[in-house]
């Protein structure tokens, strides 16, 4: 499940995103990937940029949380507890 958090341009609310709607380059954004499958790695990789190898190497249980910064945006590899 992929869901988009964007920050509105006054930064007074956040709303959710549909990726397919989704704008690069606004205000701040958190793209979260739920158990992503291959197809939406694979649109959320033509929306960001983002390559898909390192977005594979992220959905691995083995890896660690991590933040990477890069020239246009910040990587950030979290993992929270499930219920």
């Amino acid at each position: 499940m992929i869901r988009v958090w964007d920050l509105s341009p006054d930064k007074k609310e956040v709303k959710i995103t549909p990726l397919d709607e989704y704008k690069p380059g606004g205000t701040l954004s958190w793209i979260d990937c739920y158990h992503p499958t291959q197809k939406e790695l694979e649109a959320v990789s033509a929306k960001t940029g983002i390559s898909i190898e390192e977005m594979h190497g992220s959905v691995s249980y083995m890896k660690r949380s991590q933040v990477a910064q890069h020239e246009h945006h910040a990587y950030i590899i979290f993992r929270g507890l499930c219920a």
